[in-house]
């Protein structure tokens, strides 16, 4: 493993790199992850190179300035700098969740240079409601910083869906894990306030595929409640090029087994 760092915004951020392969992959992992996830990935697919980033707040990326949210061309200056570093001229992109926000502003910048593109879980496609709720607006992220400020509060607003079934079980299990330390109450507040403006552009997405041929997979998880796989599959059925997989899992299930699948696909292919 390689480990570096470029200048980012008001910090650093940090990246690996897995594998030696003659095919670069450029990685951006999901929240509560650090880059160290795609070390399996790269281990079982020894033709690529992965470059895993940690994404702000996250693994040993420098802490930003969470009140000053980033902006695509700081992503794509970050991509920029990664590629010079690293001499990288084309290369696919795979990321998980929250990672996907990373992804949009890079497709129109770098369609030319694009292999494939494998969206696990995408996270703001669309952007969810409640996520709009508490990101965009003064109002609302004062509100917000201040209900994650109280354990109470929020773990009463996890029961409360469970109990008019807007999540299910595993679900609020998962989520009162992610919130029952004030540290990570705020690394939420501080992910979801800094990459709020990283949303997807549909008209650039269709266009990256019909012009230039981008292989996009978009793989979702049946029984994931956090990211809505029948949502993102009716926004997407009519976009030629865009390939959908349904793995029956839940979403912290989804990276290992897109894995495991993407393994037996290419067993498949050879026999």
């Amino acid at each position: 493993m390689e480990s570096h760092s470029i200048p980012f915004s008001n910090g650093q951020i940090h990246y690996s790199i897995f594998g030696k392969g003659s095919s670069d992959v450029i990685a951006f992992h999901g929240f509560g992850q650090d880059g160290g996830v795609f070390q399996k990935v790269a281990d079982r697919f020894p033709q690529y190179r992965f470059i895993a980033v940690d994404l702000p707040f996250h693994g040993k990326s420098m802490p930003l300035d969470s009140r000053n949210p980033i902006k695509s061309h700081q992503v794509v200056e970050m991509v920029t700098l990664i590629s010079e570093e690293q001499k990288i001229n084309r290369f696919s992109i795979i990321s998980f969740s929250i990672g996907a926000r990373f992804v949009w502003p890079l497709l129109d910048i770098f369609n030319q240079q694009l292999e494939s593109v494998t969206l696990i879980a995408p996270d703001g496609l669309p952007t969810s409601a409640w996520y709009r709720l508490a990101t965009f607006s003064q109002v609302s992220r004062w509100i917000f910083r201040q209900v994650m400020e109280k354990e109470g509060i929020i773990t009463g607003i996890i029961k409360m869906a469970r109990t008019f079934g807007i999540t299910n079980r595993p679900t609020s299990v998962y989520l009162q894990k992610t919130v029952r330390t004030a540290n990570m109450r705020r690394h939420i507040y501080n992910t979801w306030t800094a990459l709020r403006f990283l949303e997807p552009d549909m008209a650039v997405i269709t266009s990256v595929i019909m012009n230039n041929g981008t292989k996009v997979l978009i793989v979702l998880g049946e029984k994931d409640n956090l990211i809505d796989s029948k949502r993102i599959s009716r926004r997407l059925k009519d976009i030629q090029g865009i390939e959908i997989v349904l793995l029956p899992c839940l979403h912290h299930q989804l990276l290992e087994n897109y894995t495991a699948w993407k393994m037996e696909e290419n067993i498949g292919k050879k026999a």
